[in-house]
């Protein structure tokens, strides 16, 4: 994948460890964002940012934002590269599950495990209601 003009290479989705990691690491760069706490703007630009090379590093390897970002912190920049790479990983699982669901039709037939369906008869559309009939009070 190419995330800010920099070739990283395609994360295996289909690793737990990998996605446990990329989901920890999504959830603290969304609560860096979402917090201020009274700090300056250029406080929380600059968090923000070390929150998204943080997730760099550890999702994609030691070192990794140091090639996308170099000595730049610029929010924009690292708001877009976030964007960028989430993007990427979204469409590598989407490909995996794909793969994953071709091979299982292919192996076990399309109408496999699902259940099937009994025809039911049509319900009839009138009032099956009969009143039963009272003797008249006298």
């Amino acid at each position: 994948m190419i995330i800010n003009s920099v070739h990283i290479s395609d994360p295996d989705v289909s690793d737990v460890l990998f996605m446990e990691n990329f989901e920890r690491e999504q959830d603290i760069v969304k609560n860096k964002v979402n917090s201020s706490d009274g700090k300056s703007r250029a406080q929380i630009m600059r968090e923000q940012c070390i929150a998204v090379f943080n997730f760099f590093d550890n999702v994609f390897g030691e070192g990794t934002a140091k090639k996308v970002f170099g000595e730049k912190v610029n929010l924009v920049v690292c708001v877009d590269a976030y964007g960028q790479a989430l993007t990427e990983v979204n469409r590598l699982d989407a490909e995996a599950g794909k793969r994953l669901k071709a091979k299982y039709t292919a192996k076990y037939g399309a109408s496999k495990g699902k259940k099937k369906s009994k025809k039911k008869s049509p319900k009839k559309r009138y009032n099956t209601f009969k009143p039963k009939l009272a003797a008249p009070k006298q």
